[in-house]
């Protein structure tokens, strides 16, 4: 993992490391990663977290065809905790977007997701998942690792430290 998110933060395209890191430090669902819009990164009291309220469907990956759904079980509806680092990347992730809305202007599709192609449409897992093959690979890992394994991962840990899964 830590090499991973090394090669994602030193070679990884645009936002590749802040898509890996926050799969890696919630185990959240790729769909419900990219379906996160401004108002789901919260910070209050010293306490910073991730809303989970939605899933991205697009079975298509056509940019326009995209349905926001609730997540996979109702126990799928959560928040989680994060670092205040965690918390400062998505929040200037959430900053460029906001820039990118304003240079952009009319043609921008303005629904706050936080991770959005620069038109402002969401990103597709597909698109994760080929993100992740490239790490991968520049990474020399040949190993089977896909966007989901970052759950299985986080779920992993979670048990190590015996602490309640999500």
């Amino acid at each position: 993992m830590k090499l991973i998110l090394a090669t994602a933060k030193e070679q990884g395209l645009e936002n590749d490391y802040e898509t890996f890191s926050l799969l890696a430090s919630t185990g959240i669902r790729v769909g419900e990663l990219i379906a996160l819009k401004y108002d789901d990164l919260k910070s209050q009291n010293g306490k910073y977290e991730i809303v989970v309220t939605k899933t991205l469907y697009n079975p298509t990956n056509n940019m326009r065809e995209y349905k926001l759904l609730p997540p996979k079980t109702k126990g799928s509806v959560r928040s989680i905790d994060i670092s205040k680092d965690l918390y400062d990347l998505i929040n200037c992730l959430i900053t460029k977007q906001k820039a990118i809305k304003f240079a952009t202007g009319e043609s921008y599709h303005n629904e706050k997701f936080i991770f959005a192609k620069t038109n402002g449409y969401p990103q597709h897992a597909k698109q994760i998942a080929n993100r992740l093959r490239r790490i991968l690979k520049l990474c020399k890992i040949e190993d089977k690792y896909t966007p989901h394994s970052f759950r299985h991962s986080y779920a992993t840990l979670l048990e190590e430290l015996q602490l309640p899964q999500v």
